[in-house]
């Protein structure tokens, strides 16, 4: 069969309602791995730029952002501008939850944008949601979606990029103006955040141009092209124009020693791995089940989320048609993209050296990694027998690796939870002395536990804790440190300082 027809009004109904289905899935799992806002405030380079925010004017912080950490002008404009916000001048009063929330919320976005891109290219619905759930609920994305300071950056970045390609097809479609203006300002705000973005949309533009000489847009085909090209001339300007933040953050990071460690490839599948003692999560793993013997009520939303996920996966409506659909034939192009859209994601950190890449750099580069891989088996699929196969494997398969990425999540949870609770409590300690601190000029915290507050809370660091109490003493002058930093990262103070013996209530 050479064309598929429109499916009649009969077959039509449950393809759509299982579609339905499938978005309730994403977002269920969404929800149960990652919703738990309301224990989650704020840590590690958050602290920083509350401080930046809640010391100086708005636009005073903005430049200084720019000229002394780095060129990120949408990072500037935007956590600057929530933290700046009245309702979050005050730590332990601010609402934290409703950032954590449109992060959450943005995730789960991204999760089913990915998910109607792969069933509108013809991707079989099983699996598209077996790849959109990676997506949405692998443990690998927790820094990005539970961390503030890199949600800004990862996940709204990604919906913006997403969103950008979304509008450019709207426009090819259409051909109405309004749809290019749009997808011109989601891409430049996109590469205006981080830069991984930039190098996807070049990539991803470039991908289009060669593609045109085989399947011809109804728009011209160097259109994308000429956006990204404005987007890099907007892009060099602000990183190594009048603002010297990118080259002193540069500078940084080539500074940085070389470590010894696994190559990227073995780091890449060390991220991926869902084996709780052959990942970076079996940690998160334990603590997720100690969370779940608390409270069985999550372990029968586990069951039933996983389960849910199992069966939309091995419902008949996700399985429709036995044969190789026309829209097969563009497979081989999504393979081709997802793949050089994954390789582009991870490129910048081809030259940076030690500095290496994290999970968080992962996020963006996930989906193109998941679309040709669905796009691959679903190739492999034209065939009945595995097709029958796979369609037998799946559903256990995703019932499985929801259920264990779950409880990794809720760990992921606890952990931040218990990190803010920490941070609560210091703020308390050094809120109720910030006179004397604010006299003494100096601070010294002692007695805080290396197990477990150095590791969740990042307070042994040269910069977080500093800007922690610099924030709530509202003194940009105060030096601090705790028994927790190394001494190459405690200040050399002439005068005695003010100590203040940490406890946990």
């Amino acid at each position: 069969m050479n064309e598929i027809s429109e499916p009649d009004p009969a077959r039509r109904t449950p393809l759509v309602r299982g579609q339905a289905w499938a978005y309730a899935v994403i977002g269920l799992s969404v929800l149960l791995a990652y919703g738990g806002v309301w224990t989650r405030g704020i840590q590690g380079d958050d602290l920083c730029m509350c401080e930046l925010a809640n010391t100086r004017g708005y636009w005073e912080a903005v430049l200084f952002w720019l000229q002394k950490w780095n060129g990120r002008l949408f990072l500037a404009l935007t956590q600057i501008g929530s933290y700046h916000l009245p309702w979050y001048s005050s730590p332990l009063q601010a609402p934290w939850f409703a950032l954590h929330a449109a992060v959450v919320l943005a995730h789960m976005a991204v999760c089913a944008m990915l998910f109607m891109w792969m069933s509108r290219a013809g991707i079989n619905a099983a699996i598209a949601l077996a790849a959109s759930l990676v997506m949405a609920v692998h443990p690998v994305t927790y820094e990005s979606v539970v961390w503030l300071a890199a949600a800004y950056g990862y996940v709204f970045g990604t919906l913006l990029t997403m969103l950008a390609v979304q509008a450019y097809l709207a426009f090819d479609r259409s051909g109405r103006g309004a749809w290019l203006v749009l997808a011109v300002v989601l891409a430049l705000a996109a590469s205006l955040g981080i830069e991984q973005y930039l190098v996807m949309l070049g990539v991803l533009a470039l991908v289009h141009l060669i593609r045109s000489r085989w399947h011809p847009p109804r728009a011209r085909a160097w259109i994308p092209l000429a956006v990204v090209v404005g987007c890099a001339a907007v892009f060099a300007v602000m990183h190594f124009g009048p603002f010297a933040g990118t080259g002193g953050r540069l500078d940084r990071v080539a500074s940085i020693a070389p470590a010894d460690g696994p190559g990227p490839l073995w780091k890449l599948a060390w991220y991926l791995s869902l084996v709780p003692e052959a990942s970076p999560f079996g940690g998160f793993f334990h603590v997720g089940l100690g969370v779940l013997d608390r409270h069985v009520a999550l372990w029968v939303l586990v069951a039933v989320v996983a389960v849910g996920a199992g069966w939309r996966t091995a419902a008949a409506s996700a399985w429709a048609g036995e044969t190789m659909p026309s829209s097969q034939r563009a497979h081989p192009w999504l393979v081709v993209t997802g793949l050089v859209a994954f390789a582009a994601a991870l490129l910048p950190f081809a030259v940076t050296g030690a500095y290496g890449f994290s999970m968080r750099n992962l996020y963006p580069a996930l989906p193109g990694l998941l679309i040709a891989g669905a796009a691959v088996v679903d190739m492999m699929s034209k065939s009945i027998a595995l097709r029958r196969t796979l369609r037998f494997l799946l559903p256990p398969l995703v019932t499985a690796g929801v259920a264990i990425s779950l409880v990794m999540d809720i760990g992921t949870q606890a952990v931040l939870a218990r990190s803010w609770s920490f941070h609560r409590q210091l703020i308390l300690q050094i809120d109720a002395e910030a006179a004397a601190v604010r006299n003494a000029g100096v601070l010294l915290v002692t007695g805080i536990p290396a197990q477990p507050y150095k590791a969740i809370a990042q307070i042994h660091t040269s910069w977080a804790f500093p800007c922690l109490v610099r924030w709530v003493v509202d003194d940009d002058q105060v030096k601090a440190w705790n028994n927790l930093m190394a001494r190459q990262h405690r200040p050399s103070v002439s005068r005695p300082p003010h100590e203040i013996v940490w406890r946990e209530y």
